[in-house]
């Protein structure tokens, strides 16, 4: 799924735990930064995320 021009840091997140492939941004730093947030969580944090997210 590719989302085009997500630039809220906690859309940004949503998209990410919904399972987008790609997300377009007008900030890149921060899109690295929720990225980079988003692979530190383990496993189960990630499949909690998405499930909020998907409720």
């Amino acid at each position: 799924m590719r989302v085009w021009t997500v630039n809220n840091p906690r859309q940004m997140l949503r998209m990410s735990a919904l399972g987008a492939d790609v997300l377009i941004t007008d900030y890149s730093k921060e899109i690295v930064e929720i990225r980079e947030q988003w692979l530190a969580l383990s496993s189960i944090e990630q499949t909690a995320s998405r499930l909020r997210y998907a409720l």
